[in-house]
């Protein structure tokens, strides 16, 4: 009896901890990381403009 209750009491602790896990939605995206995706884009379509002038010369 002692072994029920004592396995009952540990599994209701380990859903109450399951529960308290912090949850981040895969929806929110960091600002920063934006900023910084953003930053890459843009260097690399200047860096292909770059490319362009180099191969075909006005």
């Amino acid at each position: 009896m002692c072994l029920v209750v004592n396995s009952l009491v540990q599994n209701q602790i380990e859903s109450n901890a399951i529960k308290e896990l912090p949850e981040q939605s895969v929806d929110v995206v960091n600002p920063t990381t934006l900023i910084l995706l953003g930053l890459i884009a843009i260097a690399g379509l200047w860096s292909f403009s770059l490319l362009l002038e180099y191969l075909i010369p006005d």
